[in-house]
């Protein structure tokens, strides 16, 4: 189903938009902008395996930062290659199995990492909706954000009512650590998305923080392979709304995935036979 969302949506834009045009603003891109999107992604990898690292302590499972580091870049990699856009997810966990390190816990510890950082960016999609008169005084919210606000506020709900998540989030030692941790990541993740913007010579302004958490959010659905397709899909129903053409909303969203696949190919380093 993943590799066949993927190309259904994507053949579905093609059909849609002047292909040509998008193709045209994805070549003119400039490459400074792109480099700076690509070198945040060694900065996610590491935020990313702390605040794994720190969830694993808090619920009494040992991982080391450097193990911690090393599969989240190959776990970060898989995501975008392998159908679902979690399977790097379950393979991370499942190299965690150890004679001394039951599945369990490290299911546990995966989940409740994700789980802070899922729970952060779901509060800034709906900060960002909140804001949204503020930001854009003269442009009203498009139809299509209310369905994923109402998504975006019963997945933070679930991550709030998980013992598991609270446990590695507010436990002594953590306290405070998980969530900024999270708040980083997901501001690198706005950052690298107006990054690619930029290069393509499109500011995004405020909607960086009103429609872009929107966009990747949507990123999380497991139907398609590394968010293509969806991502582009969402671009083109929300950014439209804010002055961009549908060509650009699917440029910049495309670029951001071109960067990010790019800039995770070192997780290939990683050996897969885990020590």
């Amino acid at each position: 189903m993943s590799i066949a969302g993927s190309a259904l949506l994507l053949g579905w834009l093609w059909t849609r938009l002047d292909g040509a045009e998008t193709l045209r603003l994805l070549s003119g891109a400039r490459p400074g902008p792109l480099l700076l999107a690509a070198a945040l992604v060694p900065v996610q990898v590491v935020l990313s395996a702390e605040r794994w690292h720190r969830a694993a302590g808090a619920l009494s499972l040992s991982l080391p930062r450097a193990e911690a580091i090393r599969e989240y870049a190959l776990s970060i990699l898989l995501n975008q290659v392998l159908p679902g856009g979690m399977a790097g997810d379950a393979i991370r966990v499942w190299r965690q199995r150890r004679p001394e390190r039951l599945l369990g816990p490290s299911l546990r510890a995966a989940v409740a990492e994700r789980g802070i950082g899922l729970g952060v960016h779901c509060a800034v999609t709906v900060a960002g909706l909140a804001a949204w008169s503020w930001v854009h005084p003269d442009i009203p919210r498009p139809p299509a954000a209310l369905p994923i606000a109402v998504v975006a506020g019963a997945l933070l709900a679930a991550v709030v009512a998980s013992r598991d998540v609270r446990l590695a989030a507010l436990s002594r030692g953590v306290f405070g650590w998980n969530v900024g941790l999270s708040v980083l990541l997901t501001g690198s993740f706005l950052a690298s998305f107006s990054l690619c913007g930029a290069a393509l010579g499109l500011p995004l302004g405020g909607a960086a923080f009103t429609v872009v958490p929107l966009v990747l959010l949507a990123m999380v659905v497991p139907v398609t392979v590394g968010g293509w397709g969806m991502r582009e899909a969402v671009a083109l129903a929300l950014l439209p709304a804010v002055g961009w053409s549908e060509e650009a909303a699917v440029a910049v969203a495309s670029a951001y995935g071109l960067v990010n696949l790019a800039a995770a190919l070192p997780g290939a380093l990683v050996p897969l036979v885990p020590r």
